[in-house]
């Protein structure tokens, strides 16, 4: 069995994590997850780093 690492990524724009979307980033909205009510990336990392 290989082993793996999981590397996340942030896509940040004005200070706001951010669903990317083809680079096109007038499309950009803040990011909405179901485990974190923030699109602060300090905070999505801090519960990353928490849960995982």
């Amino acid at each position: 069995m290989s082993s793996f690492k999981i590397i996340p990524v942030i896509d940040v724009l004005n200070s706001e994590a951010v669903h990317a979307i083809k680079g096109e980033r007038e499309r950009y909205k803040p990011l909405k997850a179901v485990w974190i009510n923030s699109c602060d990336p300090i905070k999505i990392v801090k519960k990353l780093k928490d849960d995982y």
